[in-house]
C-alpha cells in the first residue's frame, strides 16, 4: 500500500480537477443570477462561490468577488436597500414580477444550459460506456462474482436482464436494484436475452444487509453500459435534448421516492460529492465532464424546491406577493429564512456523517 502523502501527491491533479469542476458547476449557477441582476440593472454588491474561510477576494466595478475554501454551494447578493447610496430604482423590490423571477430563475436556466452544452458537444465526438446515461436499455452483464445466485443461475457475462419476476428491468440500471431489493432469499424467476434469443431461468436471490435492511442481490460484480456514437449536428442537438430531459426525470423521480420512503439512503452529502468527482477525473475528461452534467442538472432541479433559501423559494415568495398586491412581512420571511438554514445546516451535518461513514469505514 502507497503511504498516504504519496497517494496524494499521485492524485493531486485529479483533486485540483475534480474540486475546480464543483466550483465551476456553482460558479455557473450563480453566473446565471448575476448576468439577470445586471440586464436588469439590480446592484450586486457581491458574487460569491463557497463558504467559509475566503481565499481569493477582488472588487471588480461595484462588484466584491469572492472564493472560499469550501466549494460547496454559493450566492449572488442583490441589494433590497442596505446600500443607502444606491438609486431605488436598483433594489431588487422595485423591478416588476416578471424581471424578478428571471432572475430567480437565472441559476436554474444556466445550470441546464450548461449540461445541454456539455451532452452536445458530447454526442458530436461520441459518448462513452457509463451508468448515467442509459441508451434504450441496454446495459448488459460484465463480470459475475463466484458462487452468486446469478451464476448459479448460469448467467454469463453479455446477457442482458429484461424481467425479474414478471417485472421490466430495462431502461435504468437502478430498476433491477429496485425489483431485486424486497427478493432476499426468495426464489425468482429471471427473463434475458443472450445472442439475441430470450431465455428464462430461476435461482434463489442472495442477500445482503444495507445500513439496517436486508436486500436481495444477484452477484454481479460489474456491467457494461451502452456507448454512442458520434451524430451529425442536429442530431446531436435532438439527443442533448433527450438525454437532458431524462436526467431531470431521474432526478426528480429520484428526490420524490426519497421523500416518499423519508429516507436519505440514496443522497449523497458534500464529502461524498466532492470524492465521486475527484474519482470522476481520473476516469478520462468526457467521464468528468458526465459527471459535470449530472451535478449540473441535479443542481437545477433541487433548486426548484421551495425553501427560501433555494431559488424555489424566492420564485414562490415573488409569485405569492404578486397574486396578494404586497410584500409579505419582514418578519415573516426572515423566520422562514432562519428555519430553512437551520434545516439545511443540520441535513448538511446530518449528511456529512453519513459520507464519513461510508467513505472511512
Amino acid at each position: 500500500m502507497l503511504p498516504q502523502g504519496t497517494w496524494f501527491f499521485q492524485n493531486l491533479p485529479f483533486i485540483i480537477a475534480g474540486i475546480t469542476g464543483l466550483g465551476s458547476v456553482i460558479a455557473f449557477h450563480e453566473l446565471g443570477h448575476f448576468i439577470f441582476c445586471k440586464l436588469f440593472n439590480v446592484h450586486v454588491p457581491t458574487f460569491s462561490i463557497g463558504f467559509g474561510p475566503q481565499i481569493i477576494k477582488k472588487k471588480w466595478g461595484e462588484t466584491t468577488f469572492t472564493l472560499s475554501l469550501i466549494p460547496i454551494g454559493g450566492y449572488v447578493e442583490a441589494e433590497m436597500g442596505q446600500t443607502e447610496s444606491i438609486s431605488k430604482d436598483r433594489y431588487m423590490d422595485s423591478k416588476p414580477y416578471w424581471q424578478k423571477m428571471f432572475i430567480a430563475c437565472g441559476g436554474i436556466f444556466f445550470n441546464l444550459i450548461f449540461g445541454f452544452v456539455i451532452l452536445f458537444g458530447l454526442s458530436l465526438s461520441g459518448i462513452p460506456a457509463n451508468p448515467f446515461l442509459i441508451h434504450n436499455g441496454s446495459y448488459t452483464i460484465k463480470k459475475i462474482m463466484l458462487d452468486s445466485p446469478a451464476q448459479k443461475a448460469h448467467l454469463e457475462s453479455g446477457d442482458e436482464l429484461l424481467t425479474i419476476n414478471g417485472i421490466s428491468v430495462t431502461g435504468h440500471i437502478n430498476k433491477l436494484f429496485e425489483a431485486l431489493a424486497p427478493l432476499a432469499e426468495k426464489e425468482a424467476i429471471i427473463t434475458f436475452k443472450r445472442n439475441g434469443i430470450e431465455q428464462s431461468t430461476s435461482t434463489i436471490i442472495g442477500s445482503r444487509d444495507a445500513k439496517g435492511k436486508t436486500q436481495g442481490i444477484l452477484g454481479i460484480e460489474e456491467f457494461s453500459f451502452p456507448s454512442l456514437a458520434p451524430i451529425s449536428f442536429v442530431g446531436a442537438i435532438k439527443q442533448s435534448f433527450k438525454l437532458t430531459l431524462e436526467l431531470i426525470n431521474a432526478t426528480v423521480t429520484g428526490l420524490m421516492q426519497a421523500f416518499k420512503k423519508k429516507s436519505t439512503q440514496n443522497l449523497a452529502g458534500p464529502l461524498m460529492m466532492i470524492s465521486l468527482t475527484i474519482a470522476s477525473a481520473g476516469q478520462g475528461i468526457k467521464l468528468f465532464l458526465i459527471f459535470l452534467t449530472l451535478i449540473s442538472i441535479t443542481l437545477a432541479v433541487i433548486n426548484v424546491i421551495p425553501l427560501p433559501i433555494l431559488d424555489g423559494g424566492r420564485i414562490f415568495t415573488y409569485t405569492l406577493e404578486a397574486i396578494i398586491q404586497r410584500p409579505l412581512p419582514e418578519q415573516f420571511n426572515v423566520g422562514m429564512h432562519y428555519f430553512s438554514w437551520i434545516l439545511m445546516i443540520f441535513l448538511f451535518v446530518y449528511l456529512t456523517i453519513k459520507d464519513l461513514g461510508n467513505l472511512f469505514f
